[in-house]
């Protein structure tokens, strides 16, 4: 969209196909405030500033040399803290600048006005829920999916109606613009009779996201490593691929003629938006589970019309709550900033929490100070763990002790491998548990790690529910049950449950650069991992002495105790 109006693209191009793309552009002067702010941010972050107002003053002293200079001594990831973020190392910016040279000037209003450059046959079009992409990293909808649907209908609506139909409305208008062709993917919404073809709960969490047309106009069957797994199923197959050759065929034809419709050929007809009332407009793209389902519809939105609809069908208090997540999300408060929105109802007072009473302190924890030392492997890579006690705590009613790991170096994990050969790993760089003082078992775990593929943080929080007499005191035949809870911040996906069971299978001695122990071999066991624990007999480690997992990660781990000591 933004080559149709730039001055530098003009005659260089002869179609122009926009997925997704918001008619929004901003004036210079909101780049260069945003700028000013990221400065500020990275004076405070690095020390260099105490605080915005320090650092509005040290800016002021610096020459643009001096600038330049500051700016390229960062590292990515320095610069990037700079930026608020989405989840998945997404930057927030203004972006499409009305310069003049790189975008006329009116950017995208040239549009109405005939002055754009370059006219040329459009195919455009939107993911019927563009916005759940974004939603889905979000930790703060968990357990809201009334409030998490209603936000992502509306305010995918709103860039629909930006990012297409505005657009086309204008274009049609212009005597000279050729034919504009609209599509609006649907496939993985809800469909008229409330069945999706992806499978649960990603029907509601991701459903027709932002990009997800981007494999079916190309006829990939992989693409995002995380999404691939969790929409394309063997069962929705034939559906798609019949979608997806549907719209490549589409789309071959638009490229070599400027116009999508493929001569003798069994597909539907699209037909070009037309600006008269009730006349056709776009095509719609979807399937079910064996077939594809293409029509064209006489649907049109507009900022106004969803904002009414909006104000019409969802009632108060989630009217407020989701008026409040369109006037802070930047796609949509771009869309809404010229319109006359009463503000949402102020959020309801909340009394101060009183100050709550900590929880006793454990007795007879191991001293703060107890530290067990680790070599674990993992494929090529050997990394010594040192674990030491942090701490303790109550956990409803349960006496704990907290562990913190650290690391000779940064362990490394493969966490996939698709058909194409490309890996997605992780680093992890932190590991902190609370541990039943009485059990030796986990009640609680945290562990951080980083995707440097997204420049991606992730914390993932988990908690276990045991089912029976589990732990130490051991006993051959002894059995129990647990439930792992996992919920990862942000998030890239629902909350995460999955039940194990644990058996005491057997006595064995088991050598490790610790020396030789008597142990209890404990096999544990979900649905997609297993992990054995030799849990020494003859002493109270507080620890495994070996443990060996399996299907937590691509590949195998070992962990074999290396050193242990006692604070004198």
């Amino acid at each position: 969209m933004a080559l149709m109006v730039s001055p530098l693209a003009e005659n260089l191009f002869q179609r122009a196909l926009a997925q997704s793309a918001p008619s929004v552009s901003v004036p210079v002067e909101n780049g260069e405030a945003d700028a000013h702010k990221v400065l500020l941010r990275l004076l405070v972050n690095d020390g260099t500033a105490a605080d915005e107002t320090a650092a509005k003053a040290h800016l002021e002293s610096m020459s643009n040399a001096e600038i330049e200079a500051y700016l390229r001594s960062k590292t990515p990831e320095g610069l990037f803290a700079g930026y608020d973020q989405f989840g998945w190392g997404i930057l927030i910016f203004p972006s499409n600048f009305a310069d003049g040279t790189v975008l006329a000037t009116g950017g995208f209003d040239t549009f109405g006005t005939a002055t754009y450059v370059n006219k040329v046959p459009l195919m455009i079009g939107n993911t019927k829920e563009e916005t759940k992409i974004f939603l889905f990293m979000d930790s703060s909808f968990l357990g809201k999916d009334e409030l998490y649907q209603t936000v992502a209908s509306h305010s995918s609506n709103l860039w629909i109606a930006n990012g297409s139909h505005d657009a086309a409305r204008k274009l049609t208008a212009m005597e000279d613009q050729p034919d504009v062709y609209v599509y609006e993917f649907d496939w993985g919404a809800y469909q008229e009779d409330g069945q999706s073809p992806i499978p649960e709960p990603y029907d509601l969490k991701i459903g027709s996201a932002h990009s997800l047309d981007i494999p079916f106009f190309f006829g990939n069957e992989v693409f995002n490593p995380y999404m691939t797994d969790w929409v394309f199923t063997e069962k929705n197959r034939p559906g798609r691929i019949e979608l997806s050759d549907a719209m490549m065929a589409y789309v071959a034809q638009f490229s070599s003629t400027g116009n999508p419709n493929v001569p003798e050929s069994d597909l539907p007809e699209w037909q070009p938006w037309s600006n008269a009332e009730g006349a056709p407009k776009l095509m719609l793209l979807d399937a079910d589970e064996n077939q594809a389902r293409i029509s064209m519809s006489t649907m049109e939105l507009t900022l106004k019309g969803v904002m009414d609809a909006m104000k019409t069908n969802v009632s108060e208090p989630m009217y407020s709550e989701v008026l409040r997540y369109l006037l802070s999300f930047v796609m949509t408060s771009y869309m809404l900033a010229d319109m006359d929105i009463e503000p949402p109802a102020p959020l309801p007072s909340v009394e101060p929490t009183p100050e709550p009473t900590k929880s006793p302190q454990p007795s007879n924890l191991p001293d703060v100070g107890t530290t067990w030392t680790h070599n674990v492997s993992y494929g090529d890579e050997t990394t010594v763990w040192t674990v030491s006690v942090t701490g303790g705590e109550v956990i409803d009613g349960v006496d704990c002790y907290i562990t913190e790991a650290s690391f000779d170096a940064p362990p490394q994990r493969l966490m996939y491998s698709d058909i194409t050969g490309s890996d997605l790993s992780f680093t992890i760089t932190q590991e902190k548990s609370w541990i039943d003082r009485t059990a030796k078992q986990p009640l609680k775990n945290e562990v951080s790690i980083y995707l440097p593929s997204y420049s991606w943080p992730m914390d993932t929080l988990t908690s276990f529910a045991y089912d029976g007499t589990y732990g130490q005191p051991l006993s051959v035949g002894q059995t129990w049950t647990y439930e792992q809870v996992s919920v990862s911040v942000p998030s890239v996906g629902p909350k995460m449950v999955s039940t194990w069971t644990a058996e005491v299978v057997g006595m064995e001695e088991v050598t490790v650069p610790a020396g030789t122990f008597n142990c209890y071999k404990v096999v544990h066991a979900s649905k997609d991992a297993t992990r054995a624990d030799w849990v020494s007999a003859d002493e109270p480690m507080l620890t495994a002495v070996k443990v060996v997992s399996e299907g937590y990660w691509t590949g195998t781990e070992t962990r074999e105790l290396a050193s242990y000591s006692v604070p004198n």
